[in-house]
């Protein structure tokens, strides 16, 4: 879903970019730009209904590479309910989604 995202937000086909990830050696070596990570996690957020880390938790060089979106996305995907305190993005919890 990033490289998609990522295609989408850079304007070109993903075949192209995907084109351009083994040019570069692979996922973990193409770079992705601040920005471009900024609205990749923007769109992810409300696909997934989730709270994902933004620009102020993390470190630039957490952003540097779709490898290293993948795994921030993944990791706070796979939190448990309570690590995360059951709360969405728009402020519900996991029992109102239920409901």
């Amino acid at each position: 879903m990033i490289v998609a995202e990522l295609a989408e937000i850079q304007a070109m086909e993903r075949s192209e970019l995907e084109s351009e990830i083994l040019e570069a050696g692979g996922d973990d070596q193409l770079e992705v730009d601040s920005p471009q990570a900024e609205a990749i996690l923007s769109r992810l957020e409300a696909f997934y209904d989730r709270e994902l880390p933004g620009p102020e938790d993390l470190d630039p060089e957490q952003f540097t590479t779709i490898r290293a979106l993948v795994n921030l996305v993944v990791s706070r995907l796979s939190e448990p309910e309570s690590a995360r305190g059951g709360v969405q993005r728009n402020g519900s919890t996991d029992k109102d989604r239920a409901a």
